[in-house]
């Protein structure tokens, strides 16, 4: 009777003391759990540290198709009389890293331009880009004579090319890119031609009248936007 009374006593003893224990670990655990969390936070954020940053991709239509046109320049031109037949001027702000710059038709289409096409860029340089644009153009010649085909669009009588990289082009910041289609001899004309970026394409001022109270949204061209920036205004719409 005395040793079951004595192992009773011993049961009862580890029971307590094992009851104590899972008392004693739940803060334990609860101080873990939240660990657990704070670990998760800190990978999350060093993923993203160092992951690529990815800027949202916008699109403008530079140029309207132009249908097959003979050329200014006759057949003796060369690259070096190359003249345009088409510019846009268009504010661009660009970030310090971004993704792919294109040219191209819409959606990321195929593009043609009879011959290629000029860049002026805001520190004053020029890129001509194209594949071969000294030789052909940005088209592939399939053998037909343009000029057999006056007034027609430019892909009865040439094959487009793929979208083009020009991101090696533009620079980071703001400024004014002039884009301009040029013809040297025989026949122009082109597709509708895209700009595909991660520059921030400006349209639209948000106007601050000088400080004055007031304020609107502006649509204006890309020549006038240094001058609205320069006495106050802001780049895009105004959110108020």
């Amino acid at each position: 009777m005395a040793g079951a009374i004595a192992c009773a006593f011993i049961y009862k003893n580890q029971v307590e003391s094992r009851a104590a224990v899972v008392k004693d670990l739940k803060p334990l655990k609860r101080v873990r759990g939240e660990l657990m969390k704070i670990r998760i936070m800190l990978v999350m954020l060093c993923v993203l540290a160092i992951s690529p940053v990815v800027f949202s991709q916008n699109s403008v239509k530079l140029f309207d198709p132009v249908l097959t046109t003979v050329s200014q320049l006759g057949n003796t031109g060369t690259f070096a009389d190359a003249v345009e037949f088409d510019t846009k001027q268009v504010y661009l702000s660009c970030p310090v890293s971004g993704g792919a710059v294109t040219l191209s038709g819409p959606g990321g289409t195929d593009f043609l331009v009879d011959n290629f096409i000029r860049i002026d860029t805001p520190g004053g340089g020029t890129s001509d880009v194209c594949p071969n644009y000294q030789v052909y153009g940005c088209f592939d010649p399939i053998g037909i004579d343009t000029l057999a085909h006056i007034g027609e669009p430019v892909t009865n009588s040439l094959d487009a090319i793929a979208p083009l990289d020009i991101s090696s082009v533009l620079s980071a910041g703001p400024g004014i890119y002039n884009f301009k289609l040029m013809d040297y001899s025989v026949s122009y004309g082109s597709t509708e031609v895209w700009l595909n970026t991660s520059c921030r394409i400006v349209g639209q001022v948000c106007h601050r009248n000088n400080g004055s109270s007031g304020q609107k949204t502006l649509n204006v061209g890309a020549a006038a936007v240094p001058a609205h920036l320069a006495h106050g205004d802001t780049l895009g719409p105004c959110t108020q």
